[in-house]
């Protein structure tokens, strides 16, 4: 990776090359015809400018822009080029307080390279839907953030960010996407020079998502609707709650004792829509995604020397998954078995580290 900045009078100037070469080792399968999987690689190029401006001791504007282009071998996304442009203001007007505002626009333009072979017959329906991971879009971002300071002791974070994605470019799979997110955040120095570091967080996820249903050969006929062969869609909406914190604490002048915990709890929900010819309606899904997972930690940092330190630690972590998908799962449907991929999604994890670090 080649990267480079510069920096002049509150402007700044960066970029940066990736060029992923994959030396896996190629599978070929003899089973319905000779087979092999294609290794993904990928070169991906970075630029970008950026640029502030102090209109006073209390008001400071900044603006910029960031262009990534990235190249795959990978038919439902050859290429991608990211233009994002940015702004925001800050004031700190009050000794005791600062605001900032930033406002993103981002387009994503995405190209397919798709094999001759690929769209023919029910391969058509690749026509119809791009992947949403690389799919273009219009991104449209506000984020508001509030730092208080009332002692000297004591800071506090609010920060609330409204996230817009539009999918407009593709028929079918996701076609918009919402976000909500509240965060809020605080420091505060104890006696004893004990730090306290917290954060709670909650984001709404509101998605569109449309599909097709159809039987073998009715993939270019997007609008026909019977018991068989018709567009549905699904609404998708996830409450995200997470609480945490660290706590140092200073044992002996060389010793810090260092305690952590972070819970994660999610909340989804699909509703479905689809024409009455298709049957009947859908029930809603409660329990999409849902999981939750607790992690906590301790450790002691030894700080030997300015340049040494040895850290031993303990560290555990609990993750649960309940999702329809897997409710009543069988590995044999008729003459179709399957591997069970993901069916054991929750996990336990106890572990012991230590690490030594030495820096130049």
């Amino acid at each position: 990776m080649l990267f480079f900045a510069e920096q002049s009078a509150g402007h700044f100037a960066r970029g940066s090359y990736v060029n992923r070469d994959n030396q896996s080792e190629e599978i070929t399968t003899i089973t319905g015809g000779v087979q092999k999987n294609p290794l993904f690689e990928y070169e991906k190029h970075q630029t970008g400018l950026e640029g502030n401006y102090r209109l006073n001791k209390a008001n400071k504007l900044g603006a910029g822009y960031e262009l990534s282009a990235t190249d795959r071998n990978r038919e439902d996304a050859d290429q991608t080029i990211d233009n994002l442009f940015f702004a925001e203001y800050k004031n700190s007007t009050l000794d005791w307080m600062s605001t900032k505002l930033r406002l993103e626009y981002l387009n994503r333009s995405s190209d397919v390279d798709y094999d001759p072979k690929t769209l023919v017959g029910d391969g058509l329906i690749h026509s119809y839907f791009t992947p949403f991971d690389n799919a273009s879009k219009d991104r449209y971002k506000g984020k508001l953030a509030f730092e208080f300071n009332p002692l000297d002791s004591l800071g506090v974070g609010l920060t609330y960010a409204l996230v817009f994605d539009d999918y407009n470019a593709t028929q079918f799979g996701l076609q918009d996407d919402k976000r909500h997110e509240f965060y809020a955040d605080a420091n505060v120095q104890l006696p004893a020079k004990i730090r306290l570091n917290t954060y709670g967080g909650y984001e709404f996820t509101q998605s569109e998502y449309d599909a097709r249903r159809f039987n073998p050969g009715g993939a270019a006929l997007t609008t026909r609707v019977d018991a068989n062969n018709y567009n549905w869609s699904q609404e998708i909406t996830y409450d995200f709650f997470v609480v945490g914190g660290r706590l140092n604490i200073p044992v002996m002048g060389k010793l810090e004792l260092v305690l952590n915990a972070d819970h994660q709890l999610v909340d989804g929900n699909i509703d479905f829509a689809r024409s009455a010819a298709a049957g009947a309606a859908l029930e809603t899904v409660t329990d999409a995604d849902d999981y939750y997972k607790t992690m906590a930690g301790i450790k002691g940092i030894y700080q030997a020397t300015d340049q040494l330190s040895f850290t031993l630690g303990y560290g555990y972590e609990k993750s649960n998954l309940t999702d329809w998908k897997y409710e009543k799962f069988a590995y044999r449907s008729g003459t179709v078995y399957l591997s069970g991929a993901g069916l054991d999604s929750d996990y336990e994890v106890h572990q012991v580290y230590a690490i030594t670090t030495y820096r130049f």
